[in-house]
């Protein structure tokens, strides 16, 4: 079963582009409320920025700039808009480190370059990050203030969203229950 609420892509990742630090929030709480809210044994899910799934199993690469930079802007995006503050590791940058990469099998995601069936697209020297976050358990992560990046993207206090399947809505009082509950 391919767990989607475990696993986005993303096409690019510019965190000075306000659409882009809206979206990447927003996404880092959906993966972590989806945890709880699917899997009582799963603690971790991850983002893929610099790739795009074309369709099951085929990938475009685009290269994501300063990505050895990125990790104290992630870090102060969490800290200041994310509650409670959820850890997060960088996975890996170059093609070459993927190929090394390990991801566990147990969270039945047919994960880049694990599968040989998997086709590869343009891929030369793309810089890639795989971000795996973590949460902990009976915790719901929420907007922690108020902010307007800009009219088009605000965030609420204590908003939280969820993923179903590649989806993303906002958590209901009866979700938030669940994953207290786990």
């Amino acid at each position: 079963m391919h767990n989607q609420y475990l696993l986005d892509y993303k096409k690019t990742l510019d965190l000075k582009i306000d659409k882009y630090k809206y979206e990447f929030i927003k996404d880092v709480i959906a993966i972590l409320n989806s945890i709880g809210l699917y899997s009582s044994d799963q603690n971790e899910g991850y983002l893929v920025f610099g790739v795009e799934e074309k369709e099951e199993n085929t990938y475009q690469f685009f290269s994501i700039s300063n990505v050895g930079q990125i990790e104290d802007t992630i870090t102060n995006l969490l800290k200041n808009y994310v509650e409670p503050i959820p850890n997060f590791l960088p996975l890996a940058q170059t093609f070459e480190d993927i190929k090394e990469l390990k991801i566990e099998r147990r969270i039945g995601v047919n994960f880049l370059f694990l599968e040989d069936k998997t086709k590869i697209l343009n891929l030369k020297e793309k810089h890639i990050l795989i971000l795996k976050i973590f949460r902990e358990k009976n915790t719901v992560y929420e907007v922690s203030r108020d902010v307007s990046f800009s009219k088009a993207f605000s965030l609420k206090k204590t908003t939280a969203w969820y993923r179903f399947g590649s989806h993303t809505d906002i958590l209901t009082q009866e979700q938030r229950k669940k994953i207290m509950k786990q």
